[in-house]
């Protein structure tokens, strides 16, 4: 099935109006599931089957996202837009194009409130650490830490014990550091409560030593800016690098060639990870 069949089938479903919103819904998740049966799916490589299985989802989760946006007031529980986003935002991070994943995010966010008590504070919690981990691995850090303290806020809002939380809080004090060019506030939340969950040694810990995951980044890949540009240059170096072979020692190479297509195009200077982690080795 190509894209554009998919695209109609899923639309002629989100249009039907002789059905009701949860009908609708359920159907547009069996068009889901049946989507790889009925595609002639003959790639090899695991990685291209895995974006375009993702390429698929975005166009079944874009409609899905779209018919709940705009069903009346009170068709659909509170959960409901904001699961939607979810499953559209974790589509669009293992796509073939994750660009739109950061306005997803942010309209995931604007889906519902963390200022009032809810029944469903659980099934929101889980929603936003399944966006926490779609946002993970991408360069929209911003996104990443709106999420992390919609988690810490919902918890807080329902009364639950935020230091169950501690892996998340930590990253978010880890990200307040490393963008600074932020210029954001200190959520009220973090005065009251760090200081109730670490000692001053592990806040010390995190303030000298704010690394994310196992290397050291350049700063610079924590700025608006990097955001914007990101997948430009990634783009701009697949096409440089289209028809090389990736042997050992290559990512010495795409290092050095990203190096000076940011200082070149973009006017930044870039640091690789080679250069940040020294005593790492790299092949």
């Amino acid at each position: 099935m190509t894209p554009l069949n998919l695209q109609e089938q899923a639309l002629k479903i989100a249009d039907d109006q002789s059905l009701t919103i949860e009908e609708r819904i359920g159907q547009l998740l069996s068009l889901r599931q049946n989507a790889d049966d009925l595609s002639n799916n003959d790639n090899d490589d695991d990685l291209n089957e895995e974006k375009e299985n993702a390429d698929r989802d975005v166009i079944i989760f874009e409609v899905l996202a779209r018919m709940i946006e705009s069903a009346p007031a009170g068709s659909c529980d509170e959960t409901t837009p904001l699961l939607a986003y979810t499953l559209l935002a974790e589509s669009y991070a293992a796509s073939s194009n994750p660009r739109p994943l950061k306005i997803t995010v942010a309209k995931a966010l604007d889906s519902f409130s963390t200022d009032e008590p809810t029944e469903y504070c659980n099934d929101i919690i889980d929603a936003l650490s399944r966006l926490a981990s779609a946002l993970k691995n991408t360069p929209f850090n911003h996104a990443y830490y709106d999420v992390l303290c919609a988690i810490i806020e919902t918890a807080e809002t329902n009364g639950m014990n935020i230091a169950d939380f501690k892996s998340q809080i930590a990253t978010i004090l880890k990200l307040h550091v490393l963008m600074q060019e932020d210029g954001r506030n200190i959520p009220e939340w973090v005065k009251q409560q760090v200081p109730k969950i670490f000692n001053s040694k592990e806040l010390l810990d995190i303030i000298i030593n704010s690394t994310i995951g196992h290397l050291r980044k350049d700063p610079v890949e924590y700025t608006w800016e990097w955001e914007e540009i990101y997948y430009d240059v990634e783009e701009q170096l697949e096409k440089i690098f289209e028809d090389e072979p990736r042997h050992m020692g290559f990512c010495f190479r795409y290092w050095s060639t990203k190096q000076d297509l940011l200082k070149n195009a973009y006017g930044i200077d870039w640091k690789s990870p080679s250069m940040m982690n020294p005593r790492v080795m790299f092949d």
